[in-house]
């Protein structure tokens, strides 16, 4: 599926769709709770990643189902132990996956697709393989043979926080519960401390002191859970609305003390000159006549470097986006790949490390974006229609169903010009 964007203002309001990081893991926990869970504030057209996991939990013996804007969750009673865990291209899927399946299984086979072949899980086998689990391979496909016989976990927190976030899920189904040793920087930290908010919600532990989690379970279902609104999906919009002048939206449904830490969205549109305005549970963003230059750590916010980026690439200023390198391990190598998307229209772009500028300069009267199969730089393409002004054609959309099937028709519910080619 081709998409073309032809760039105006934006207005209206429209609700965030369901947050894909919450979900995960309220699946997971749902899944070995001890009862059944019922989780409000879903949509119907799920996403692909979160279609993963449903598939994975069903196949170790969850009954799980959909109506409407509610999924219901029968726990597993008793796990398969050989069971098929297919993860599609879902990286956290997998990472999470892996160390469950190993304290619930005695054998299980993982197979992925596409870029999940590539997606790094080396050391988090290695954690797993230290404590008595034993798989044939350190990338997919692969197989578990063993379960874990012990539960103290060391793994570094540089390359995935949802290493760790797997580690602790897992945790929680040993009998002794475990500890989680983080011998590195932990990067993406507020996605962990969803994680434990999110394990605590279903009854278990999980505590952090000097970079060494401790877990104890068991899962306990708390009957119903309400899973929040997705600041990452959200932010896609709100650039694109901040990027055009005349532009006024407002997305609905986003909590601002919620762990998900693309909630800075606000702050970041705030330091670019952008008028946002929080309330309640509601963000309202005006269009900016002149874009500031930003300097921005982003090893926190690894999700807000496409969409932020293209938004910089409409203005004159210099922008400076540093601590990227884990952005090379994604769906794609975004480094490489929102560089490539940004240069191409004209923008001035340099990258030495881990350090990424961007300048705006001359641009063309339209543009031409290849997704290269990464639902972020679909993202980031249609934010560069409005932050450039122009006409933009974007590759190979479809992918954007891995996180938010409904962007394209969220962007025509604000008036967005947005035509199938």
């Amino acid at each position: 599926m081709d998409i073309k964007i032809t760039p105006g203002p934006l207005k209206g309001t429209v609700p965030a769709h369901a947050s894909k990081s919450e979900l995960h893991r309220m699946l997971i926990c749902s899944a070995f709770s001890d009862s059944a869970v019922v989780i409000r504030g879903c949509e119907e057209d799920m996403a692909d990643d979160i279609l993963a996991t449903v598939t994975c939990l069903r196949e170790l013996g969850a009954e799980i189902s959909c109506c409407g804007d509610t999924v219901t969750v029968v726990p597993v009673r008793t796990a398969a132990q050989e069971p098929v865990l297919e993860c599609g291209e879902s990286g956290s899927t997998l990472r999470f996956m892996i160390p469950v399946a190993a304290a619930a299984c005695s054998a299980a086979k993982f197979r992925g697709r596409d870029s999940l072949l590539s997606r790094p899980i080396a050391d988090l086998i290695s954690a797993l393989e230290r404590c008595g689990a034993c798989f044939s391979a350190d990338s997919l496909p692969l197989i578990q043979k063993k379960r874990l016989a012990d539960s103290r976990f060391c793994v570094p927190g540089n390359i995935s926080s949802q290493y760790v976030s797997g580690l602790l899920m897992a945790g929680a189904l040993m009998p002794d519960g475990a500890t989680v040793k983080v011998t590195s920087r932990l990067g993406s930290y507020g996605y962990v401390r969803m994680t434990m908010d999110i394990m605590k919600r279903f009854g278990a532990s999980a505590e952090e002191s000097e970079g060494t989690f401790t877990v104890r379970g068991p899962y306990r279902s708390p009957g119903s859970e309400t899973v929040g609104g997705d600041w990452s999906g959200a932010a896609a919009l709100l650039a694109a609305a901040a990027a055009y002048k005349g532009s006024d939206v407002t997305v609905t449904g986003l909590d601002s003390v919620t762990f998900q830490a693309d909630r800075g969205i606000t702050e970041i549109l705030s330091m670019l000159g952008v008028g946002a305005e929080v309330t309640g549970t509601s963000v309202r963003v005006t269009g900016a006549d002149k874009l500031r230059g930003i300097d921005l750590d982003i090893d926190m916010i690894p999700d807000l470097f496409p969409v932020v980026t293209a938004l910089c690439a409409g203005s004159s200023e210099r922008s400076v986006f540093r601590n990227c390198s884990r952005l090379r391990y994604k769906e794609s190598d975004r480094i490489k790949s929102i560089g490539q998307l940004i240069g191409s229209l004209g923008a001035e772009v340099s990258v030495c490390d881990d350090v990424f500028e961007v300048r705006g300069s001359a641009v063309r009267n339209s543009g031409n974006a290849d997704a290269v199969s990464d639902h972020r730089v679909v993202m980031a393409a249609a934010v560069a229609a409005y932050s450039l002004g122009i006409e933009m054609v974007i590759r190979s959309a479809e992918c954007i169903n891995k996180s938010y099937p409904a962007f394209f028709d969220d962007l025509r519910n604000l008036g967005g010009i947005v035509d199938v080619v």
